[in-house]
């Protein structure tokens, strides 16, 4: 394995401020790539070659006791069992020598380190390259699920399901807490390394496999509970249906979409299953002017915070069927005040809650008004 230039020169700069002494890390040709004295990069050390070679710590006694060398301490640096370079230490040997396996240790982790970021932003990368084939290939067909079989394969035995997720970010947000909650999620999918997941235009896109809806529904429940109680940050997410063939994931991403398109605009809720939706699905084919004209006709005479008020009474209306004593403990209301704003609404729209008519039609006003 070879490391960059770049890479070994940060490695030199931070163990410096450890030991405060000159340090270089030499290839195994014997060249020094990167070293704390600059004039030293890209000369021949030839102690740094008979270490790569022999696999054995070198001390150099004296200056120019070989070609390009100072005296102190060169040791090889394993990874995997394969030496990769050379560290050297310069300085008396009776000063770095105590220093030389702590260097050489700490060096090993940071390459190891650096060699996992590394296999994971390829695979990143690669699950991205994936996804965006699947979801967003026009001509994406049967030849292309041959370049990806044993995924497909997966997909028609347990289904997969695609979730879309937007984090609202505070403006000073760097990429940092970006990556750390993108890991967030990395960390809550599937090990059977099938699934899928992408940055892409500020939403996180998954492609999940052998989910079942109460599967998908505690995993994006576990997820956004994590992130807004470690990082403090919104995430709202929509899901589309279970698919069972590659080619019909496009249609759970559109979905997914959809249900995202509603739950943004839905104060009160922070995830939408497609499966969930039901006047949404007709009211997203209807044209803004007759939305708009809809709206007006029944809400022109509420104020914003008397709509605000009748969408939580409509909801409780719903959820209680209509249960006066009901709405009105979940509202901490009595239920004389209910009653009285009840007939406040009809007294200013003309529509009565309580009468089934009248509550489609202002159940139709209202969630136009969330979409809008």
């Amino acid at each position: 394995m070879k490391i960059s230039k770049k890479f070994a020169q940060d490695v030199v700069m931070e163990m410096k401020k450890i030991i405060h002494q000159d340090i270089n890390y030499i290839d195994t040709n014997g060249e020094i790539i990167a070293s704390t004295d600059i004039e030293r990069i890209g000369t021949f050390h030839e102690g740094g070659l008979k270490v790569a070679q022999s696999g054995e710590n070198l001390v150099i006694e004296y200056n120019g006791q070989f070609m390009g060398t100072k005296k102190g301490i060169n040791l090889p640096v394993y990874m995997n069992e394969e030496i990769i370079g050379v560290i050297g230490i310069t300085g008396d040997k009776n000063e770095v020598g105590k220093f030389g396996e702590i260097i050489k240790k700490m060096t090993e982790i940071l390459i190891k380190e650096a060699s996992i970021r590394e296999y994971e932003n390829k695979q990143i990368e690669y699950k991205k390259m994936i996804l965006e084939d699947i979801l967003f290939n026009e001509g994406f067909s049967k030849k292309n699920i041959l370049n990806y079989e044993d995924i497909n394969g997966y997909s028609k035995k347990y289904g997969g399901i695609v979730i879309v997720s937007k984090i609202f970010y505070d403006e000073e947000d760097n990429v940092e807490i970006e990556e750390k909650i993108f890991r967030v999620y990395r960390d809550h999918i599937n090990s059977n390394g099938k699934d899928l997941i992408m940055k892409h235009h500020g939403f996180i896109i998954l492609l999940l496999f052998g989910h079942d809806y109460q599967r998908v529904a505690y995993f994006i429940e576990s997820v956004k509970k994590e992130i807004e109680t470690k990082y403090h940050r919104k995430v709202k997410s929509g899901i589309g249906r279970i698919k069972n063939n590659l080619e019909e994931m496009k249609n759970s991403y559109n979905e997914a979409i959809n249900a995202f398109q509603w739950v943004i605009k839905d104060p009160h809720e922070d995830v939408l299953f497609y499966n969930n939706m039901e006047l949404e699905l007709i009211l997203n084919h209807v044209d803004s002017y007759t939305q708009n004209h809809f709206i007006e006709k029944v809400c022109k005479n509420l104020k914003e915070t008397e709509i605000e008020e009748y969408q939580k009474i409509l909801q409780q209306y719903e959820k209680y069927n209509g249960s006066i004593k009901k709405i009105s403990e979940s509202l901490f209301f009595h239920k004389n005040t209910l009653q009285y704003k009840l007939d406040k609404l009809y007294q200013k729209t003309g529509f009565d809650m309580r009468n089934y008519k009248d509550f489609v039609i202002l159940k139709i006003a209202f969630t136009l008004l969330k979409k809008n």
